[in-house]
């Protein structure tokens, strides 16, 4: 009796932790992507399902900051893929006016090869 009980348990373990596997993302900070990045993306296909990537970043001294994001690359791999946008810590107010135009412009590319 013991022994199903340890059974079960294990078992229910492992069925939350493949659950977790299943739904795990990966957050690629990158401004800048390379070659190795195809690699890296290979690499990670039986770890993370999901992929964040940074798009912009908005910074009071730096300004906006467009990430040249490989998106061919994140259309071969397949995965369901979010562009991040970072607001540094430092903000003491948004401009939701001219930020909402330079937010959208990283996810055009995506989106059209989504069509």
């Amino acid at each position: 009796m013991i022994n199903l009980r340890c059974s079960g348990v294990f078992f229910l373990l492992l069925a939350a932790s493949a659950g977790a596997l299943a739904d795990s993302q990966v957050y690629i900070w990158q401004r800048v992507w390379n070659d190795q990045h195809k690699t890296a993306l290979q690499q990670s296909q039986a770890l993370f399902a999901t992929l964040r990537v940074l798009g912009i970043q908005f910074h009071p001294q730096e300004g906006v900051r467009l990430a040249r994001v490989n998106t061919s690359l994140l259309q071969q791999d397949g995965r369901p893929v979010w562009l991040v946008v970072r607001l540094d810590g430092s903000l003491t107010q948004l401009d939701t006016t001219t930020m909402l135009p330079q937010i959208k412009a990283p996810c055009d590319p995506l989106a059209q090869g989504r069509r």
